[in-house]
């Protein structure tokens, strides 16, 4: 199993656990730094540093930058700029990903009225 798992209470980014036998010194290196990455966007979101967050997230290797944790966090960070738009790519995104996940839709209907109070 690779990837990241989402952490319903905080947004949280876990590696995914697997056997040692499964795993390179490598693989555990790159989910760690990864992890890592994460972590500190968490950090700087909740800082409400969003600049910091961003380029924490953007250091995320592309085969991970596409999970949902990522994604979410992104969508958080453009929610807190007021950047609709940007918000509304992301829940679309994650409404593909997640489509029984009902945070996705909404966060979609609400960016997207948003959109529609501006114009």
């Amino acid at each position: 199993n690779g990837g990241f798992e989402q952490d319903q209470e905080s947004w949280r980014c876990v590696a995914v656990k697997s056997t040692m036998n499964s795993l390179t010194d490598i693989d555990l290196s790159w989910r760690e730094k990864q992890n890592n990455y994460f972590e500190a966007a968490i950090a700087y979101c909740e800082l409400q540093m969003p600049e910091y967050a961003e380029a924490e997230l953007d250091k995320i290797d592309h085969r991970a930058a596409q999970s949902v944790p990522v994604l979410a966090l992104r969508l958080i960070i453009s929610y807190s700029r007021k950047d609709w738009s940007q918000m509304k790519t992301f829940a679309q995104t994650l409404l593909q990903l997640e489509p029984s996940n009902p945070k996705w839709p909404y966060s979609d209907g609400y960016a997207t009225a948003r959109i529609e109070s501006i114009t």
